[in-house]
C-alpha cells in the first residue's frame, strides 16, 4: 500500500524545510515564516489573556522576528505558557488537519483569518513586522483559492511544518537563554512560580516535540483511498 497524499505532502514539506536553511541564497527567504511564527506566538498570548479574563493592549512584532504582547489582568502563568505551546501545537494540529484538499483549504483560510484579525486589532511594531501581519493572510487566502489538489495539500503542510520547526527552534533558543539574564517567558514564569526557567523551557520543548511526534504518526496512518477494481468476466451465451 502506498503512502497517502497527505503523508507524501508532509514528507516533501519536511525535507524542503530542513534543506532550505543550508542553502545560503535561499535561507533568507525563510524570514517571513519566522515572522509568521512570531505573530502566532504573540496571538496565543493575547487569546490566553482574554480567555482568563484579562485585556490585550497591543502586540508588537519586529523585523528581527521578536515580539511582545502587552496585557492587563488575566492569569499571568497561563498567558506566559500560551505563546510557545499554542504556536507549536497549532502547527501540529494543522499537520493532522490538512489531510486532503478540502481540509487543507479550511486550515489555510482559518490560519489567514486568525492572523488577519490579530493584526487588525492588536499588532503594532516596526513597518516590516506590521506589513507581514497583513501580507501573509492575503497570500494564504489567494493560495487557498488558486491552488488545487495535491498542490493545495503541500502548501498547507509546508506552512504547518514551518510552524512546527520554527517553534522547536524558538524553544531550543529559549532553553539556551534560560541561564542568562535575558528576560523571557520562561524567566517571567519562574519569577511567579519559583520553578527555574530552564525547567519550564524544557517542559515546553518536550510538550511541543510530543505534539509534533503525534502529528507525524497520525498523518502517516491516514488510509489510502483506492479505486474499486473493475469486475471482468464473460457473459454466458
Amino acid at each position: 500500500m502506498g503512502k497517502n497524499p497527505a503523508s507524501k505532502a508532509f514528507l516533501f514539506a519536511m525535507v524542503i524545510s530542513i534543506v532550505l536553511p543550508f542553502i545560503p541564497i535561499l535561507k533568507w527567504g525563510l524570514l517571513p515564516f519566522d515572522l509568521l511564527n512570531t505573530h502566532l506566538h504573540e496571538m496565543f498570548h493575547a487569546f490566553a489573556a482574554l480567555a482568563t479574563g484579562g485585556q490585550v493592549d497591543h502586540i508588537e512584532v519586529y523585523k528581527s522576528a521578536e515580539g511582545v504582547t502587552l496585557t492587563r489582568g488575566g492569569i499571568s502563568s497561563i498567558i506566559l505558557m500560551a505563546g510557545y505551546l499554542g504556536a507549536s501545537l497549532f502547527g501540529a494540529i494543522m499537520v493532522i488537519g490538512s489531510r486532503n484538499e478540502k481540509y487543507s483549504k479550511f486550515w489555510l483560510r482559518f490560519l489567514a483569518v486568525l492572523v488577519l484579525v490579530s493584526s487588525t486589532i492588536w499588532v503594532r511594531g516596526d513597518a516590516l513586522g506590521w506589513m507581514i501581519g497583513f501580507a501573509w493572510p492575503i497570500l494564504i487566502l489567494f493560495g487557498s483559492f488558486r491552488l488545487k489538489g495535491q498542490a493545495l495539500v503541500v502548501a498547507a503542510q509546508f506552512l504547518a511544518v514551518q510552524q512546527c520547526l520554527n517553534s522547536i527552534k524558538s524553544l531550543r533558543d529559549l532553553v539556551i537563554l534560560s541561564n542568562s539574564t535575558v528576560v523571557t517567558d520562561a524567566q517571567m514564569l519562574a519569577n511567579i512560580t519559583h520553578i527555574p526557567a530552564m525547567v519550564w523551557a524544557i517542559m515546553w520543548l518536550a510538550v511541543s516535540l510530543f505534539g509534533i511526534g503525534v502529528a507525524m504518526v497520525k498523518i502517516n496512518k491516514i488510509p489510502v483511498k483506492t479505486e474499486p477494481e473493475a469486475v471482468t468476466g464473460q457473459l454466458p451465451g
